[in-house]
Parts: structure tokens; sequence; C-alpha cells
């Protein structure tokens, strides 16, 4: 119900931002026929993977997919979703560790709703640039890297029109568009920014301790190593109870078709702690 809420209250928001604005022609292709235009907004929970399967993965298989350059040269994965009837565009940043597989129902229920659809894979992330030899750690050099992402994509990727640019952003890509929207806070109609990390959460350890420990370990050279509590993703112990969502079906199809598509994260390295709690104290 929570979900549900959430989006419908995201939905008026689009709508609002929207107005009554014509559609342009960006350029793109449109999704093939087959996409389900005449599907119900929201999947049922009972049904859900044979929904799923109907539904969703037809517009999915039929997205326009690529890669762009991120700072340094990176290759970020990014994928589109091309509403021929849209009435505005909705960029999706995902959070710490997700891959763009986490959102394909959400992209079914904006396209459903009457928008285009455009997100990317965050370096180190989904089918994005790895850079560290265990390609489950997330690495990154400076935080400011994350943010340059977005504003290319956006930039470069996104079409420029008429049509007004929404944001849904959630965890890691909330604490992005919030920095974002801090020197450049024209880049989008409106934004969602859900959980943002703006305060890490060190565990056991008191964030003195935690940054001393971060900031140490990069100094020795430890900066692509795990940050301590930290290590592979164990499926076993990826369960509904500690995922971010109170539908078992859900997690479950997400977790199958991630570990299938071989693009499972493990957790944060020593810089990515270091570079997150540097952003914690600019914003």
């Amino acid at each position: 119900m929570l979900k549900r809420l959430t989006l419908a209250a995201l939905i008026a928001l689009s709508l609002t931002a929207c107005g009554e604005s014509e559609v342009s022609d960006s350029g793109l292709h449109s999704v093939s026929d087959s996409s389900p235009i005449d599907g119900p907004l929201f999947l049922d929970e009972a049904n859900f993977n044979a929904d799923f399967d109907h539904y969703v993965l037809p517009l999915v298989q039929n997205a326009q997919t690529g890669f762009f350059r991120g700072v340094d040269n990176a290759q970020l994965y990014h994928s589109a979703y091309i509403n021929p009837n849209a009435k505005g565009k909705i960029v999706i940043v995902p959070g710490f560790t997700e891959s763009s597989l986490k959102y394909r129902e959400l992209i079914y229920n904006f396209y459903q709703a009457g928008y285009s659809v455009y997100l990317y894979d965050h370096r180190s992330q989904g089918k994005s640039t790895r850079f560290t030899e265990d390609r489950e750690i997330v690495w990154i050099k400076n935080w400011d890297d994350y943010v340059e992402d977005f504003k290319t994509f956006v930039h470069t990727v996104v079409p420029k029109d008429e049509l007004p640019t929404l944001i849904f952003s959630h965890s890691m890509g909330a604490a992005i568009v919030a920095d974002a929207l801090t020197s450049e806070p024209d880049i989008a109609t409106a934004a969602v920014i859900s959980s943002p990390i703006l305060a890490l959460n060190t565990g056991k350890y008191p964030l003195s301790i935690a940054k001393a420990v971060a900031f140490a370990a990069v100094l020795v050279g430890k900066g692509k190593q795990y940050s301590p509590g930290e290590g592979p993703l164990i499926p076993g112990d990826w369960t509904v109870a500690t995922a971010s969502t109170s539908s078992a079906v859900r997690h479950e199809r997400y977790k199958a078709d991630l570990l299938a598509a071989d693009e499972q994260m493990g957790g944060s390295s020593f810089n990515w702690v270091k570079q997150v709690l540097k952003m914690n104290d600019k914003l």
C-alpha cells in the first residue's frame, strides 16, 4: 500500500509539473507496438510473476540501450523507454549497489502513466564500468564523478524538448541529485529525492572513528578494499527481511534476475566511504 501511495504522489507531482505540454519529436524511436500500453497501471501481488512477464518484460526488452561516457571515460550503461504519447520525461537515478533491473516495474508504472523513462547504471554498478578486481566492490575516485555523470546523462542522453524533465532518485542517487541541484537548479522541472544518504550510517562505529579509519585506509593504499562489515553478496543471507521491500515475490524476482545477469554488488570500499563522508560534510 505504501508503495502505491508513494507512486501515486509522484504521478500527481508529475501531472502538476507537466501541465498540458504538447508532445514533440525527440529524434528517438518509441518501443515496438508490442509494448503494454493497454495494461494495468499497477501489477497485482497475487499474480505478480505472470503479470510481470506479460506486461513489463515486453517493454523492457524493447528498450533503447547503450553506453555514454562518464568522467575518466567510464562506460555507463543507460536505457530509454520512449512513450509516443508522452506528457513528460522521468529520469530515474538509482541508489547504492542498485542495478537498473530493480526499477523495471517502476519504469512500467511511469510508462503506463504517460511518461517516457530514462535511467542509467552508476559507475561500479549494474552493466557500467567496474574498477576493482572483485567486481562486487563499489569504488569511486571522487564523489563529484557521480554528480558529473548525472549531469552528462541529462544533458547528452535525455532529449532536449519542451516536455518537462522530472527526476525520481533514491538513496545514493537522491544525494547525487541533491548535490547537482545546488549547482544547477534548472536541470529538472521537478525532483523526488527519496531517502538521500546525507548522513551515512556508520553502524557501531562513531562517525569520527569511521572517518578516521576510512581516511587512513585510503592513505595506506587500501581504498579499493571492502570497508569494515562489507563483503561479497551472500545470496542466502539476502532475504525479504533484509531487503528494502515488504513484497517477497518482488524481492525474489529481482534477486533471481540480478544473479542471472551477474550484476550483484557486495558493498562499499574504503574510498567510497571516504568520499560519501566528505559529501555529507559539504551538503
